[in-house]
């Protein structure tokens, strides 16, 4: 009579298969979390270039105003980290004063309303417009394009916003060969606009 000899694995061949499905798991995890970390960067990319977007088009819709429903002069500050105007934002025959301030990487704006014709101001209430800022400037122009801090002369502000990106550690956009995070952080994130001011000039100058 004859015995079929039964075939099986070896303990040795058994731990073959196991480092290798293993190396394979880690590669897998290794693609798959990286491919996270690349959406996360682009998703943050994109939010951080929304808000600068909405911030920007948020300005120049009110300093675009500047003027309206008041008198001159209606433009009390213009500094760099400074605007202060008078306009009748919500158009009930009232003028308002809006003051945009930036300091510790914040932009905020007051909103000061009045009863008496401006003589006097009552401060209605301050809000945040953005944060996380590298920088933030304004910069006046008289017609020709020239730079100018004459309140009385300006007819254009260009305005300079910079997310600060260099504290947040959310997202990378490479992997070192040991698998730990390392590379580029998010993308820098800056935006430029410039807004006439319609009660002084018609047709907006060029951008500088």
């Amino acid at each position: 009579m004859t015995r079929t000899a039964q075939s099986g694995f070896s303990l040795v061949e058994l731990l073959v298969v196991v480092a290798i499905s293993a190396i394979i798991a880690f590669e897998i995890i290794v693609v798959l979390t990286g491919q996270i970390q690349l959406t996360s960067t682009q998703n943050r990319n994109m939010i951080n270039q929304q808000n600068l977007r909405d911030t920007l088009d948020f300005l120049k819709g009110e300093i675009m105003l500047t003027g309206a429903g008041a008198t001159e002069p209606y433009v009390e500050t213009a500094e760099v980290d400074q605007l202060t105007f008078i306009a009748d934002l919500d158009h009930d025959a009232s003028p308002d004063k809006v003051e945009y301030q930036y300091a510790s990487s914040t932009l905020q704006r007051t909103l000061y309303s009045t009863i008496d014709g401006g003589l006097t101001w009552t401060e209605v209430g301050t809000d945040v417009l953005i944060d996380n800022l590298t920088s933030m400037s304004f910069t006046y122009f008289e017609p020709g394009n020239t730079e100018t801090t004459v309140v009385d002369d300006i007819t254009a502000v260009k305005i300079d916003l910079e997310i600060d990106i260099s504290q947040d550690l959310t997202a990378f956009t490479a992997i070192s060969e040991e698998g730990s995070w390392v590379g580029e952080k998010l993308s820098t994130q800056s935006m430029t606009g410039l807004v006439t001011i319609r009660n002084r000039l018609l047709s907006p100058p060029a951008m500088p």
